[in-house]
């Protein structure tokens, strides 16, 4: 591997030998590119030069993949010596789970009404068990999440702590909604640094301290590839929602958050957000009803449940549901009871039997309107009388010659013309 690569022309000049790299023993060159996940691979499948992680392109130089220069630059022995060592994540972990459930936050004027279902994913296994997935982080905020649940139990954990901690020491300190959305942020960067630190700084002896000393007198293309690996490394998706009622205007308010990965999206306008597989099923029901911030209450309260029940068409949407209601005041959230929830699924199920009648009528009202429309045409073609062609056909010549001793044929009319 140093600096003996058997070397070929193409177009775009030479390339390196064939590796069992990207584990199909393709040609690793300039002419042949190759995609791959952003999770480190093995150095010795590697490429001098690539570009790192995170939907980049590897392709080899005519020098190939060569320790040898790096430890030149370090010296023998040296950390560079670690790199046939750098993790290789088996395939699991590197694998994108779609998120099951339905998780829907809903504004109401100064409340919140939160519902679910109870499925959960943990790896590639999802299960509903009989525990709500609402987590009250104050007696006004809570979080509901979609995606990898043991990922997010990892950093709900750190926030939870942080967020009692404060409430216990600073107990008038009312925690403001966004403020809990951003200390989410944070620990989850921390979360994914961590688990980069132990997966590509570890097996070369480092962390994130010594690797930022280390860097002046490191090899700066590796330097650059570690730093691309860190920054790209692959963690699980999670979405969440954080909803509830805080003072942030001086005032109780309602306010509805969401953060897919590292992104925030505040929601207080649209006034409601779902998140899972369910989610375009019960936005879309929102919408076509027309939902606003400004509803009625008890209309906001059948709507959302409807909104949940529609999204059970979707795949890993659970049948068991929990809903509750943050607000208006500080510090004051309600479980919706079992008898509201059985009346809530009463008048779903009324209005859905009422629609299913009111829309078989009118299919049956147009089935009509069709065949009548296809007797009354079939009626007028038979009455209507087909209409006469005119064919103008030239004058036969007479037997005799006219007067005047032509012998030439009269013309027709039309020719006369």
């Amino acid at each position: 591997m140093d600096g003996q690569a058997t070397k070929e022309t193409t177009r775009s000049g030479p390339v390196g030998q064939v590796r069992r790299g990207f584990g199909d023993g393709q040609r690793c060159g300039t002419a042949t590119a190759r995609r791959h996940s952003g999770n480190p691979v093995r150095a010795q499948w590697r490429v001098e030069g690539r570009q790192g992680a995170g939907s980049s392109s590897i392709t080899s130089t005519a020098q190939g993949n060569c320790p040898s220069r790096c430890q030149k630059a370090l010296g023998q022995g040296s950390l560079v010596s670690y790199l046939p060592k750098l993790y290789d994540p088996p395939p699991i972990a590197r694998r994108r789970i779609s998120p099951v459930t339905v998780c829907i936050a809903v504004r109401n004027f100064g409340s919140i009404l939160l519902i679910s279902d109870r499925m959960i994913t943990a790896g590639d296994i999802q299960f509903e068990p009989p525990t709500e997935k609402i987590l009250f982080l104050t007696s006004s905020i809570a979080v509901m999440a979609a995606g990898d649940s043991a990922f997010h139990a990892e950093i709900v954990g750190g926030v939870m702590r942080d967020v009692q901690e404060r409430a216990i020491n600073e107990p008038d300190n009312w925690w403001n909604v966004k403020d809990v959305v951003d200390l989410y942020v944070q620990h989850r960067i921390a979360a994914k640094l961590k688990r980069a630190e132990v997966a590509i700084l570890r097996p070369l002896g480092l962390d994130r301290a010594s690797f930022l000393q280390n860097q002046k007198i490191m090899d700066a293309q590796l330097v650059s590839s570690i730093s691309s690996d860190l920054i790209n490394f692959q963690i699980p998706d999670v979405e969440a929602i954080f909803a509830g009622v805080d003072n942030h205007f001086r005032a109780p308010g309602a306010h509805i958050y969401s953060v897919l990965n590292e992104y925030i999206s505040c929601d207080d306008i649209i006034g409601f957000r779902a998140i899972g597989s369910g989610a375009r099923h019960a936005e879309s029901a929102l919408m076509l009803a027309g939902h606003s911030w400004n509803t009625d209450f008890p209309a906001t309260v059948l709507l959302t449940y409807s909104a949940k029940k529609r999204s059970e068409i979707a795949p890993g949407v659970g049948v068991d549901t929990d809903m509750f209601i943050i607000g208006p005041q500080l510090g004051s959230f309600t479980r919706i009871a079992p008898p509201t929830m059985q009346k809530l699924d009463e008048e779903y199920r009324k209005t859905t039997l009422k629609y299913a009648e009111i829309h078989a009528a009118a299919n049956l009202e147009m089935t009509r309107y069709v065949e009548d429309l296809g007797k009354a045409d079939a009626t007028s073609q038979a009455a209507t009388p087909a209409p006469e062609i005119e064919v103008a056909s030239a004058a036969k010549p007479t037997a005799e010659p006219p007067e005047g001793g032509q012998n030439d044929a009269v013309p027709s009319t039309a020719e006369q013309k």
